[in-house]
């Protein structure tokens, strides 16, 4: 018999093991869970029946030694799709506090991470294993952080997300791409157009030094759009001036964002100014940059103007 179907062997015995672990472990709750329903049944005040450590006792304190690191892993993911995130973080709570000292590895902590935002993005059971995981001096990395980060995208919890974006920079970790990509689409949650925050990431992805990819200006401009269209006309010029700032400005998407703040305002003056700078640039108006140029005439009492915008729009 060679190395390899040893290997085998063992690979499959231990997810065997695994397996068996999580049956075990849910057959357990499962169990006290009917019981205290049924014990409500005759409860005026029902209880609200959680994952307790003494269940966890129950099938992995009878084990001879402690799991090893990747067997802990693996039973971690295993729960997730079936107990849930709850379970997953009693159980980890038990190996930490019966002594198991492979438990305090960031990849044990990551898959639990992983298990909340797969399961179902649960933000404070998220940032309970964080705190754990400082609890127990176990150092987060680039993978834990974006994870974390991840689970605030799903919240649309922008500010919490740039703590954690602080936090990897404190620590000396270094942001990837996904993280900028996720930064940015956390501002731009359910079209909230948190442009300042957005551009912040932006300005932080090309100090690094790597190259943008368009997917990303493309979400920073959906960002920059949906946050001009609620901002007054001085708001929306600051913000253009940040794009500028980061070589964005030339844009047609830019220019119209701008634009329809001016349509909004009625202000006209600004909105040919506008309309101007784009002629200097090369930036080709097109059927929306027209109409916001009309709207803001029209809205302004500058009904003549509006036509001649109307004629340049027909050239």
């Amino acid at each position: 018999m060679g190395p390899d179907t040893l290997l085998n062997q063992r690979e499959i015995q231990k997810i065997v093991h695994v397996n068996d672990l999580v049956s075990q472990l849910l057959r357990t709750f499962r169990f006290e869970e009917r019981r205290q329903l049924t014990y409500d049944r005759f409860n005026k005040y029902p209880t609200d029946v959680r994952v307790r450590k003494d269940l966890v006792e129950r099938v992995l304190g009878p084990l001879e030694e402690p799991l090893d690191k990747g067997t802990m892993v693996q039973l971690l993911k295993q729960l997730g799709p079936v107990g849930g995130p709850h379970l997953g973080v009693v159980t980890l709570e038990w190996m930490l506090e019966s002594g198991w000292e492979e438990a305090r590895s960031v990849h044990v902590f990551n898959a639990l991470l992983a298990l909340c935002d797969r399961c179902c993005q649960n933000k404070e059971v998220a940032f309970t294993v964080y705190d754990m995981m400082r609890e127990h001096q176990v150092q987060p990395d680039l993978f834990s952080y974006n994870l974390l980060i991840g689970v605030c995208r799903i919240r649309g919890e922008y500010k919490k997300a740039f703590e954690i974006f602080e936090q990897m920079n404190l620590l000396g970790v270094i942001p990837n791409m996904f993280t900028f990509t996720t930064l940015i689409e956390v501002c731009n949650f359910r079209n909230g157009g948190h442009c300042a925050e957005a551009l912040y990431a932006f300005r932080s992805l090309l100090n690094s030094g790597d190259v943008v990819p368009d997917y990303i200006k493309n979400e920073l401009m959906s960002c920059v759009e949906n946050g001009c269209a609620k901002a007054d006309l001085k708001s929306a010029l600051e913000i253009f001036a940040k794009l500028e700032a980061v070589g964005l400005s030339n844009s047609i998407r830019a220019y119209n964002a701008v634009l329809k703040a001016c349509g909004r305002s009625g202000e006209w003056v600004a909105a040919l100014d506008i309309f101007a700078c784009m002629k200097q640039a090369s930036t080709h108006a097109d059927t929306q940059s027209y109409n916001s140029i009309i709207q803001a005439c029209c809205l302004g009492g500058e009904t003549e103007r509006a036509l001649e915008v109307f004629e340049w729009m027909n050239e």
